[in-house]
């Protein structure tokens, strides 16, 4: 009987242990997403305006291959 006893006595506390890591897991996961929500959250408009000067660089590149400009007049569109 005192041997059923202290079987179950550990198997409490081996379960309590793997209660403890996942709650500790779990923990560190929402920690970790929080503040790279938060990162990500503050830096929403460098990474737009970065986002919205490269596209616009590429749309004068596209424009300026796609329109033949003649050399005698200079430029029509004041890209630059």
């Amino acid at each position: 009987m005192q041997r059923i006893a202290s079987l179950r006595w550990q198997g409490k506390v081996f379960m309590r242990k793997i209660i403890d890591a996942i709650s500790i897991a779990s923990f560190a996961i929402s920690l970790t997403m929080a503040i790279g929500g938060g990162y990500v959250y503050m830096k929403r408009v460098d990474f737009m305006n970065h986002m919205m000067l490269t596209l616009q660089d590429q749309m004068i590149d596209v424009i300026e291959n796609q329109i033949k400009i003649n050399n005698i007049t200079g430029p029509a569109l004041p890209f630059r």
